[in-house]
């Protein structure tokens, strides 16, 4: 069998999802081989250390988010005729971030400046 990595971005798996953790035990027992990353476990300040996680090519996938979403995106874009625009995100958003007062005000800005990113682009479009 090939190396398998599956990476579980849930945020609580343990306590606060039935579905996923099952899912996940299952598959440890039937595949006991498969290697199981759960970034709640991880990162249980949900801090999570991007540069070690994903979507550079420095990282340790070796791909940005446009080099794994582009070619879906760009022929769904295609098949129903729409123009494909450049990708918007924003990383550091966590939902348990918000209960901490100074971290909340972060996320709100976080969430203003996505927002004006969003309406720029859309303007320009």
């Amino acid at each position: 069998m090939k190396k398998v990595l599956i990476v579980s971005g849930h945020s609580n798996i343990q306590h606060d999802s039935v579905v996923n953790s099952l899912i996940l035990k299952q598959v440890k027992q039937a595949l006991p081989q498969v290697e199981i990353d759960s970034l709640c476990e991880l990162y249980p300040d949900f801090k999570i250390d991007v540069a070690a996680e994903v979507y550079s090519r420095e990282g340790g996938l070796g791909y940005t988010l446009e080099d794994l979403l582009l070619p879906v995106s760009r022929s769904t874009a295609g098949f129903v005729g729409m123009t494909l625009e450049p990708f918007i995100y924003t990383t550091g958003v966590s939902y348990a971030l918000r209960s901490d007062e100074a971290q909340a005000k972060q996320l709100e800005e976080k969430a203003l400046l996505h927002a004006q990113r969003l309406v720029e682009a859309i303007e320009k479009a």
